[in-house]
């Protein structure tokens, strides 16, 4: 598969296949958090979940999410250490946060069908090494126009703090999750709404068919 539309065409034609597994996962989702993060994790995002989907009938606008989306993100940080009782980084909170919005919004339509057709459009693809891995090995020439100008900025700002350092900092490494930063995490996003601008976030079905390959190989 190397081009976007054959791609989408095959997203859209397995997506019961796709919701058949979320469904038969249970609590994957929440389960996912517990190695990463504190113990006693996923009661304090149950509370912080509630309390920032109480605000998505407000949102009218991409700019409107992209506020909403960073405030949910700072809150986590605040309030959800990692599991070495660190404070979670930018990359580790976007993955839960967009994984819960995909499912209460686009999944179930929890908000009503008028405020989840508004939104759709808005919600962002969670990132992890399975799709950041999967976009770099298929789609090179638009990883290197999308993502690698962040990481050649991220190394020349390095070598301005730290002169001693003289190497540059590999992409496999800027991209980890605990080392992921907003600017890539946007680009990597505004990525996503060039290939499906209705509905990003279908972009994530990817993520059951290419993690069984990355977990082999």
């Amino acid at each position: 598969m190397t081009d976007y539309d054959s791609m989408i065409k095959h997203l859209k034609n397995t997506e019961s296949e796709v919701i058949a597994k979320e469904l038969a996962g249970g609590e994957m989702m929440l389960g996912r958090m517990v190695p990463r993060f504190e113990k006693n994790c996923i009661p304090k995002f149950q509370d912080l979940a509630w309390q920032y989907s109480r605000k998505l009938v407000r949102i009218t606008s991409l700019t409107d999410f992209d506020t909403f989306h960073r405030e949910f993100i700072a809150v986590f940080c605040q309030r959800i250490r990692s599991k070495d009782s660190e404070a979670a980084s930018y990359g580790e909170a976007q993955k839960p946060i967009n994984l819960f919005l995909k499912s209460y919004v686009d999944r179930f339509a929890i908000p009503g069908e008028v405020v989840t057709r508004r939104l759709r459009p808005f919600l962002h693809v969670p990132l992890d090494s399975v799709i950041i891995g999967y976009f770099r090995s298929n789609f090179r020439k638009d990883y290197d126009r999308h993502i690698a100008p962040i990481h050649r900025q991220i190394n020349q700002l390095m070598k301005v703090q730290h002169p001693e350092f003289s190497g540059n900092m590999p992409d496999g490494l800027l991209s980890q999750l605990q080392y992921l930063q907003e600017n890539e995490y946007l680009a990597w996003q505004n990525w996503f709404r060039e290939i499906h601008p209705e509905r990003p976030v279908l972009i994530d079905n990817l993520w059951f068919f290419e993690r069984p390959k990355a977990k082999s190989s």
